[in-house]
């Protein structure tokens, strides 16, 4: 665990809530290191609920954060706050595993070339860490197009990644991204998530229209992502998308609709890579039937 062991876990856990920056595996381990010190802090069970209520509330559409919030909501339940730190404590150790299984896994199977850009949307600690493994152990580097994923701008991190790992890599406005691909010089598009189930996965805005027009023109579209991004089914069509960014016009005092994630569909995917290796839609449902149901309280 980080060294947070003389913050209030209390502030921890309302600066995930607040996180505009980070992927979804990394605001979901931020939050199980904040809980896990709930206990030595004497925390009453109401707080470590509350707490939770607006983590989740303020993190509405990512998996983990929604499946992390409902163990530690069934452990406040039973009256235990040793579990409530037991439970923070297992997720802490179950993500480190995932993004190093995923890298193994990648590593191992990974066959697309490098001969044209791939596309990259948003931000993704999984997309992170596998680029970086595939640069390290496979020595896959090439040539990038990264879209700013508006409102968030998210993208810039991803671009300095790629930049600073030796890509040859080209930050852009989201809607030039959209012209790339309709001139069909795309190699892949590379997409993180931050929730999925068998029909449906949620991402930054603009993910789905982009894996809707590769796909259209024939272009492999890849999502890569650990199997904490999973959901229970029927949960993805209540997730609240109701965030939006901060984004201002000068000279214009309409309305500004800046949404911060949007839906894509799962029939636009190519390829689903997991630290389990590649999954597919029968893959999922079974995943997906041995999930405990998260409480509608959450959702």
């Amino acid at each position: 665990m980080r060294q947070h062991n003389r913050q209030n876990w209390k502030e921890l856990v309302r600066l995930a809530a607040e996180d505009r920056i980070k992927g979804a595996i990394e605001i979901a381990r931020d939050a199980a290191e904040a809980f896990a010190l709930a206990e030595s802090q004497n925390a009453e069970p109401g707080e470590i609920l509350n707490a939770v209520t607006n983590f989740v509330t303020r993190q509405s559409a990512m998996a983990p954060v929604l499946r992390l919030s409902a163990e530690i909501k069934n452990a406040i339940d039973t009256g235990s706050l040793k579990l409530v730190t037991k439970v923070a404590i297992e997720w802490l150790e179950k993500l480190s595993d995932s993004l190093h299984r995923f890298e193994v896994e990648l590593i191992k199977s990974f066959e697309l070339s490098v001969y044209k850009p791939w596309v990259f949307h948003s931000s993704s600690s999984t997309v992170s860490e596998g680029i970086k493994a595939l640069a390290a152990e496979r020595s896959i580097i090439g040539d990038a197009y990264v879209s700013e994923s508006s409102p968030g701008s998210e993208g810039v991190n991803t671009a300095a990644l790629l930049s600073e790992i030796g890509w040859e890599t080209v930050l852009m406005p989201d809607s030039v991204v959209f012209d790339k691909i309709l001139n069909n010089d795309i190699e892949v598009v590379i997409l993180g998530c931050d929730a999925f189930d068998d029909k449906m996965f949620v991402n930054k805005s603009g993910s789905g229209a982009i894996a809707s027009l590769a796909s259209s023109q024939q272009i492999p579209v890849e999502l890569w992502a650990t199997t904490h991004k999973i959901l229970p089914s029927n949960v993805l069509g209540h997730l609240d998308f109701s965030q939006q960014g901060n984004v201002e016009y000068p000279g214009f005092d309409g309305q500004v609709e800046q949404p911060l994630f949007g839906f894509g569909n799962m029939k636009h995917v190519s390829l689903i890579r997991t630290e389990t290796g590649v999954m597919k839609t029968d893959d999922i449902k079974m995943f997906m039937n041995k999930l405990p149901d998260i409480p509608s309280g959450l959702i």
